[in-house]
């Protein structure tokens, strides 16, 4: 059986350009053949995807990790439509997507899988889990607060970290929100886990790149937050524990042939290395800079 056996496209619907965008994909589904099942951002499935369906998000970033996060259990690849206007994650344009699809169908992608973290709360086994394909924070409860989180790596204690929270980030995240609290970037197929501290009150406390594997424990002393993929998901209170490891699902991501590298990605998304465009009056007759 040619790949994909069926799609299902997750969309946000609020997104200018999305009912477009919907259309399109329905119609090229219809000329190939193909069931379609296509449902707003936070609307149940109508059925469980598997490996061998494809996942279409169309949105931004954050539908894609939406997106990612429901359908990772399942192994179902997924290919990310962007209708906004960063889309570090996405891999084509809504105007692209038949030809994207074409290319699909012919064989002409691969699939990257992305590892994400599993997050609980307590370790009680009431069913309070979750995973994330950017990043884990434990964040202050409001903008005039203090908290402070202590972590531990197995039986060994990392360090406390008292201002704003923490982030604990994968390879993927590291260009999201960690990235904008001056963590470094990571490629994509580093295996580690990045800790960035937010607004941390102490000159000594530094962002860490940790091993992928192994349990990493927070325990928080003042009140808090977890988020969890930019949402809010639990209060958490003095002496709540919160334990972060990689997930066993990644989510796997469809990588079109051709598709740029992650550096280019890097200068087209970000700037990356673009320093100030210089003209010839800053040049001195023998060449050299002023």
């Amino acid at each position: 059986m040619s790949f994909p056996k069926a799609i299902l496209a997750v969309v946000y619907e609020r997104r200018p350009g999305a009912a477009e965008a919907a259309a399109s994909l329905r119609e090229w589904a219809k000329a190939h053949n193909l069931p379609v099942e296509v449902v707003p951002l936070r609307a149940p499935f109508p059925r469980e995807p598997d490996a061998e369906w494809l996942a279409v998000s169309l949105g931004g970033d954050g539908t894609f990790l939406h997106c990612a996060y429901r359908v990772a259990a399942h192994g179902t690849p997924i290919l990310g439509v962007n209708l906004g206007s960063l889309g570090f994650l996405t891999q084509t344009s809504a105007a692209e997507l038949p030809q994207a699809l074409d290319r699909i169908r012919e064989g002409r992608f691969r699939i990257e899988e992305r590892m994400r973290l599993r997050v609980s709360l307590n370790g009680d086994g009431n069913g309070r889990t979750w995973s994330a394909l950017n990043e884990v924070v434990l964040a202050r409860r409001d903008v005039d607060d203090f908290t402070e989180v202590e972590l531990r790596r197995g039986d060994e204690e990392v360090g406390s970290y008292p201002g704003d929270g923490v982030i604990v980030a994968t390879p993927s995240g590291s260009t999201a929100y960690s990235l904008a609290a001056h963590g470094p970037v990571l490629h994509p197929s580093v295996e580690g886990v990045l800790v960035t501290p937010l607004n941390v009150h102490t000159l000594t406390l530094r962002p860490l790149v940790l091993p992928a594997q192994g349990e990493l424990w927070a325990q928080m002393k003042y009140p808090g937050w977890l988020l969890v993929d930019g949402m809010k998901e639990a209060e958490l209170e003095p002496g709540d524990r919160v334990r972060v490891d990689r997930s066993p699902h990644p989510t796997r991501l469809v990588v079109l042939e051709g598709r740029r590298g992650f550096f280019p990605l890097l200068r087209e998304k970000l700037g990356w290395g673009l320093g100030p465009v210089r003209s010839p009056s800053h040049l001195s007759t023998d060449g050299e800079t002023d």
